[in-house]
């Protein structure tokens, strides 16, 4: 990467961009990059000046790839897909959704270098902001909640509740266990209550049931961008 960087800044096409970005001669066209050029400039951009930057490319297919490239620069970029709209009564999948949530939960975070997403996607609705915030919150060993209230938040959050999770979005009870398999995390938690009490928390392996690793804090997200549950806006005041 630093042979890249090197040859990038000795271009003076490279040199010239720079100096308008710093005396704000803005905004700038650049022509003529190739998809692997272009994704070298951006990552250098964004390590020399420190911010955060944002990317619209044509379809999907180049998003996750300038994605993956961009990583493996350094950069931590995430895609935001556009959402996957079906008018027939079918069962579908829930990944894009899933990443959408993740994307967002992480803007709000401002965990990222890079934002990147296609036309479609950048002009799309989702959830509001400041549902995602009410929406969203954490669980700490220690934390007093009961069982039944945790239970109605994950509803309100788009979760599903079954007999045991295989996938995100789910949520099951046994007794004085809870376990929850949150969009973002790439393993399901389990909580142990003691009482109302956390007493502990875990990630597992969904399909073999056994414990990974003991952590101290989680953050669940919601499951969904629509069909979220608002018992107070159902009420009428």
């Amino acid at each position: 990467m630093k042979f890249i960087r090197d040859a990038l800044g000795r271009l003076p096409d490279y040199k010239e961009v720079l100096l308008d970005i710093e005396k704000g001669r803005l905004p700038i066209a650049c022509f003529g990059l190739t998809n692997i050029h272009r994704t070298v400039f951006a990552a250098e951009l964004i390590k020399k000046f420190g911010k955060k930057g944002m990317m619209i490319l044509p379809s999907e297919q180049e998003a996750i790839k300038v994605a993956e490239d961009l990583t493996s620069f350094g950069i931590t970029a995430l895609n935001f897909p556009s959402r996957d709209y079906s008018l027939r009564a079918e069962v579908r999948s829930a990944e894009y959704e899933h990443i959408r949530i993740g994307t967002l939960s992480n803007l709000l975070d401002g965990a990222f270098d890079m934002l990147i997403l296609t036309p479609k996607s950048a002009v799309g609705r989702t959830i509001p902001k400041e549902m995602l915030k009410n929406l969203r919150f954490k669980i700490s060993v220690g934390d007093s909640i009961p069982i039944d209230a945790l239970s109605e938040k994950l509803i309100s959050a788009g979760y599903s509740r079954c007999e045991m999770v295989s996938g995100a979005g789910q949520f099951a009870i046994r007794g004085s266990i809870v376990d929850i398999y949150s969009p973002t995390s790439s393993d399901p938690y389990r909580i142990d209550f003691w009482g109302d009490e956390v007493d502990s928390l875990a990630t597992f392996d969904a399909q073999s049931q056994r414990r990974i690793e003991n952590i101290d804090e989680i953050t669940v997200v919601p499951a969904a961008e629509s069909s979220i549950f608002d018992r107070e806006g159902l009420i009428e005041k």
